[in-house]
């Protein structure tokens, strides 16, 4: 039988030597070397782990001209690694990078102009630096490109090209472009819809360790998306997404305990002792001091994509108590009557009368607006993402949205926002710039 203690030696000899040559070259003025020597420094490669003398080493290659150097020292600014957290500086060096051709700083270059990180928001330079990464071969500006032409960001949206970059990017082995990848074929972007190689590609994404593709595995695993339907998977995918930092993982984990999916009745004992937030053990009702969760009652608006943007803000850290939203029962909502119509829909007011005591100390009324949706009984993408988006950017609204309902006879989901008293809200905001009136009374009314 082979000495595994033998073979390890080996490799950690073999690495010491590989080190002491890279040292070698480096103090001559290789400024390859020097780069070689600074990854040696950042990952404890036959070395002691020493990120300040990793950021040295760095420096010197990146001075040298060296375009991985250049690229390197960037990620050493941007995260604080071996120096002080300097974002224009990365910006400094990924430029020189990218401008040297290395498809990694070219990626990063695309991110930071996308993000308006160290430098100014330019979209269009984004996709510049994202198109040059992704034809050099680096899969993360493949994902990345794939992405501005699905969502339009400085480029004509196009989703037969979005699909195309995606598949090259998750071939290559991406996480993120697996998953997206997996979207594709699961919602019919760019491509035919094919359930089974949604999973597949999810599946590829979970097992490589991304929280994204482990969320929508569970996804596939609890409603049965080309696969067959197993809870026990559902939930365990779900908790590894949640442990991976992932807000959608972590709202699944929750709505699997509060209302009590079938796995987790059958485990409750098991389950019971343990934090559903931070995996602590001899907890009481599943949560610890540590991690404050919202009290918010059993519910669900038999709509996946519903349910999911109403976890999304109860699971918001930054979102007050009446900024949350909520899955309202329609038989809750007395005194319906009718107002006005729009292009949109149509603008009803009622009472809830069970309305959170936190929602009624704040806004002192029951009294709520519904925006009917016309023939929404199957709610489109694309008014999910401006749901999205209003939460998102709800410090600027002056017509809050406080749920989403579905009128128990025509089916038709409706949208429940703050009633204004007096009947008129732009007699009560004047001092909001008339654009901002004009497309609050356009929100209100639809187009």
């Amino acid at each position: 039988m082979e000495n595994i203690n033998s073979n390890e030696n080996k490799t950690i000899n073999y690495k010491e030597e590989e080190f002491r040559q890279y040292l070698k070259l480096a103090e001559e003025g290789n400024s390859e070397a020097q780069f070689d020597l600074g990854w040696c420094y950042e990952k404890g490669i036959g070395t002691t782990k020493n990120e300040e003398k990793a950021f040295q080493w760095y420096l010197r290659s990146a001075e040298g001209g060296e375009h991985s150097g250049q690229n390197n020292l960037g990620w050493c600014y941007e995260e604080g690694i071996g120096t002080t957290k300097d974002e224009e500086k990365a910006f400094k060096w990924y430029l020189r990078s990218a401008e040297g051709g290395n498809s990694h700083g070219q990626q990063k270059l695309g991110y930071f102009y996308q993000n308006g990180i160290g430098t100014t928001k330019d979209e269009e330079k984004a996709f510049k630096w994202f198109l040059k990464s992704a034809e050099g071969g680096n899969h993360m500006g493949q994902n990345n490109l794939g992405w501005c032409y699905e969502q339009g960001i400085g480029t004509t949206k196009d989703e037969e090209k979005a699909f195309q970059w995606y598949l090259r990017a998750a071939e290559g082995g991406n996480l993120l472009g697996q998953n997206n990848l997996g979207c594709c074929y699961e919602k019919e972007i760019g491509t035919t819809k094919d359930e089974e190689k949604a999973f597949q590609w999810y599946l590829k994404s979970a097992e490589g360790g991304e929280p994204l593709g482990q969320n929508n595995l569970g996804w596939c695993y609890e409603v049965g998306i080309g696969t067959t339907k197993d809870e026990e998977k559902a939930f365990q995918w779900y908790l590894k997404s949640a442990e991976g930092g992932e807000k959608y993982g972590q709202s699944s984990i929750e709505y699997f305990h509060r209302n009590e999916i079938s796995y987790v009745k059958k485990n409750k004992n098991k389950l019971e002792n343990k934090c559903i937030n931070c995996e602590n053990l001899n907890q009481q009702n599943n949560t610890c001091s540590d991690s404050k969760l919202i009290e918010i009652p059993k519910w669900t608006s038999g709509n996946y994509d519903v349910d999911k943007i109403i976890q999304m803000t109860q699971s918001d850290e930054n979102a007050k108590q009446w900024e949350i939203w909520r899955w309202i029962d329609y038989s809750k909502l007395k005194n319906v009557k009718y107002l006005a119509e729009g292009g949109f829909g149509s603008i009803w007011k009622a009472e809830w009368i069970d309305v959170p005591e936190e929602v009624f100390e704040f806004y002192k009324s029951n009294q709520v607006v519904l925006k009917k949706l016309k023939n929404s009984q199957e709610i489109s993408s694309e008014f999910l993402k401006e749901l999205t988006a209003n939460f998102q950017c709800r410090d600027k609204y002056v017509l809050p949205i406080l749920g989403i309902t579905q009128d128990s006879m025509t089916k038709e989901y409706a949208i429940v926002l703050r009633y204004m008293k007096n009947g008129n809200f732009l007699n009560q905001n004047k001092s909001l710039p008339w654009i901002e009136r004009i497309w609050l009374l356009n929100s209100l009314l639809g187009d």
